[in-house]
């Protein structure tokens, strides 16, 4: 039996495995191990070092690799995860629990928001093939002269569009929805949030996949990646260099972190 020990664990994941006896394996990926209990809540089992909410950060040494194939889920008993199957265990004991960063004191104006954007997307603009630049140049205008109920119809025509586990337009969205949560307040002071929140989280539910609409509810609760926290931290207060910036994104995934760098883009619009 190998036993793996869990480093850190996010705020949504924590709260899942003291509240489930049971997950269901999702997926795996070269990252890791993506886990779904009854209700649909998700936990990411992963040997990254990069902390996120549903992210359960295990020793480096875990790949998903070592599960078999007819590996059928994950037993959760008090700190313990096992996957009986493939003899194998996480400790969850004395893991430490990852809250999001404070978010920067100061901040940009909104044109320096926007000169600063333009240059993280320089570094960026050879990903524009992922959507076409046309297309995001028309979904920009029209964003940016809707209404809000306009917009919200905008972005809920996006869900499930593209690819993959997490389809483009959903990282578009959960982009967009975290720049409201966390930076709301400062780039569009007045909006109800809350509204735009249940309204994008309750089609995400019924649009796409159950992955993408566990990382929107997160993003409605400010809640992401920390490599996605500290790149919109950038987008708003300049901390780093446009180059470190593009990198965060670039490393959290070619299309997902280009795709979470637009929905922010439309954020900051306004």
């Amino acid at each position: 039996m190998m036993i793996f020990k869990a480093n850190t664990i996010g705020p949504t994941a924590y709260n899942i495995t003291r509240n489930s006896v049971k997950l269901s394996i999702l997926g795996m990926t070269s990252r890791g191990v993506f886990l779904q209990n009854p209700s649909g809540q998700i936990v990411f089992l992963s040997s990254e070092s990069y902390r996120g909410p549903m992210t359960i950060n295990i020793d480096t040494s875990f790949t998903s690799s070592r599960l078999t194939p007819d590996e059928k889920g994950v037993i959760l008993e008090g700190d313990l995860l096992s996957l009986p199957l493939s003899r194998v265990n996480v400790s969850l004991h004395g893991a430490n629990i990852w809250h999001s960063p404070s978010r920067p004191e100061g901040y940009l104006s909104r044109s320096e928001m926007h000169n600063y954007a333009n240059k993280v997307y320089a570094k960026l603009h050879s990903l524009d093939l992922v959507i076409g630049k046309d297309h995001w140049t028309k979904i920009e205008l029209d964003f940016s002269t809707a209404h809000l109920p306009e917009s919200l119809s905008l972005l809920e025509s996006l869900l499930g569009s593209g690819p993959g586990l997490t389809p483009f337009g959903d990282d578009l969205v959960a982009g967009f929805l975290l720049t409201l949560n966390r930076w709301g307040d400062i780039i569009h002071p007045g909006l109800e949030v809350e509204a735009v929140n249940d309204h994008l989280v309750s089609a995400a539910r019924k649009k796409t996949t159950s992955l993408s609409a566990n990382l929107i509810e997160c993003a409605a609760a400010g809640q992401a990646d920390e490599r996605l926290i500290l790149a919109l931290d950038d987008l708003i207060s300049r901390n780093r260099d446009p180059n470190t910036c593009a990198g965060y994104f670039q490393s959290y995934g070619s299309s997902s972190g280009f795709a979470s760098f637009l929905g922010m883009r439309l954020g900051l619009l306004g």
